[in-house]
């Protein structure tokens, strides 16, 4: 019989039944209240003409009540395994359940029912997987886990109707597991059990551990984890040991000093700022996902230099991005952050950094940008200039201004000579919505014209230094549009 705290599934939607009993509205039948998942799918706050049943968690239109007939069945793990993975079709759909035991012991029921060959059978299929993905078919159930499965490394049990207590009797049975996905399910209960030494990659993404009080006892579970995915859990706080990847997508978090520490660290889509860090344990980051944050001031990024270790960032939708062109987000961004090598994906090479760091130093000194004293004072000793507004401008880079003309609007950027024609189409790409695969490029070079197919090709080499047009011609096979001209020339 169903209990407060257990998983159902309705129409292919999971929830957790809060109330069982009778309600007016269906006299003498079972009435199972429940809270959503997706609490849009509700129609209450567990309460009927005014007389309450049960409390929710998510709002005041995330519960029903269901009948017990409504309730889709609940499968054992190893009846899900047959269900999935068994190549015998009259196997897989054989209605004697699997829960009892699962083994080879003369004189079981299982012996007799599907005799020695199938079941060989099915224990040959079984000892060759070690990825196995049991999602969304309402696994409910632990069972003795056959012996045929200890090879078995890779688990997916996500979006199904486990407790914690089956789903540790489940992990407990297989020795070599080190990776175990257990997305989308809730939590409702807990009890104590040995830790499981082998899995090092635990995802728990979309499990409501926000709301959830046995959060930290779960996590302690798992002693040896490396790898730990627990993204949109509506998490503002959460407590875990040093870690080589921590997966804080979509929660609350408000300040990168609230995320535990770890070598890779996604924070993207957190509405979070970056404080000034002084907490030396933050050393350990290396890889830093701000992507779709509330990053929105360059002191923000001065602060992320604290960092010494930090080698890849990236940062896109961000409101500080979004308010500048990208490549001299670009220059901003290596200018304040030594350690970077890796921005948003792209690898720079030492030449980049140089032309980075120059552009930033000649836009600050002619004061359209600003810059904290310490980094200009190093920045102009790294490059062997003064640190005067009198440093001749030859020691500075001299950038290209590519104008885009497409029919009546235009667009321009900025290009330094170390930029690729791959990095030209890129861009081009970005502002005109179109793909990089629908188009391609042509420099008209005097009478001349050039197919700039070399995508690894330096703009400085296609002599942009002398005005220059570069047309895009859609591709036979692409969008038809009007072609788009380039009009380039040296930035003053």
């Amino acid at each position: 019989m169903l209990v407060p705290g257990d998983r159902v599934a309705v129409d292919g939607f999971l929830a957790t039944v809060r109330f069982v009993g009778e309600i007016p509205n269906w006299p003498n039948e079972t009435a199972i209240g429940i809270e959503w998942d997706v609490p849009e799918r509700g129609k209450n706050d567990g309460s009927i003409n005014g007389t309450r049943y049960f409390s929710t968690l998510h709002g005041t239109k995330s519960a029903s009540f269901v009948k017990l007939s409504k309730l889709q069945p609940r499968r054992s793990v190893m009846d899900a395994m047959v269900y999935r993975y068994a190549s015998d079709e009259s196997l897989a759909n054989e209605s004697a359940s699997l829960i009892d035991h699962f083994d080879l012991t003369i004189g079981t029921k299982k012996v007799e029912s599907y005799g020695f060959e199938k079941l060989s059978r099915l224990q040959a299929d079984f000892r060759n997987l070690e990825t196995v993905t049991l999602e969304r078919l309402n696994v409910a159930v632990s069972s003795p886990i056959d012996s045929s499965l200890h090879n078995l490394q890779v688990l997916d049990l996500g979006f199904n109707l486990l407790d914690w207590p089956n789903l540790m009797q489940i992990v407990l049975q297989l020795p070599n597991l080190h990776t175990l996905k257990a997305n989308g399910n809730r939590w409702t209960r807990f009890q104590g059990c040995e830790p499981c030494l082998s899995v090092h990659t635990l995802h728990l993404s979309a499990c409501d551990l926000g709301n959830c009080e046995y959060t930290p006892k779960l996590l302690s579970c798992f002693p040896r984890l490396q790898h730990l995915h627990v993204a949109s859990n509506n998490l503002s706080h959460i407590e875990v040991c040093r870690l080589e990847l921590l997966d804080l997508s979509d929660n609350s978090f408000a300040l990168l000093t609230d995320a535990p520490r770890a070598k890779r660290l996604n924070l993207s889509y957190n509405d979070l700022h970056i404080p000034s860090l002084t907490d030396s344990s933050l050393q350990i980051i290396e890889e830093l996902d701000l992507c779709n944050t509330a990053v929105s001031e360059w002191s923000e990024i001065d602060n992320l230099a604290q960092l010494r270790s930090l080698t890849s960032l990236r940062i896109l939708n961000t409101p500080l991005l979004d308010s500048i062109d990208y490549d001299s987000a670009i220059s901003q961004i290596f200018a304040r952050i030594p350690s970077l090598v890796k921005l948003d994906g792209t690898v720079y090479t030492t030449k980049h950094r140089d032309n980075f760091e120059l552009y930033f130093i000649s836009k600050v000194r002619s004061k359209e940008w600003k810059c904290p004293q310490p980094l200009w004072m190093s920045l102009c000793a790294k490059h062997g200039l003064l640190t005067e507004e009198s440093t001749p401008a030859r020691h500075l880079p001299t950038p290209t201004r590519v104008e885009v003309v497409f029919n009546d609007s235009r667009f321009s950027a900025t290009l330094f000579s170390s930029a690729t024609v791959g990095k030209l189409r890129g861009k081009i790409s970005r502002k005109l919505g179109l793909s990089v695969l629908e188009f391609q490029l042509y420099a008209q070079l005097g009478h001349d014209t050039e197919h700039l197919a070399n995508d690894q090709q330096t703009v400085a080499a296609l002599g942009l230094a002398s005005p220059v047009q570069v047309k895009l011609q859609p591709w036979e096979s692409g969008l038809r549009q009007q072609p788009y001209w380039i009009k380039s020339g040296v930035a003053h």
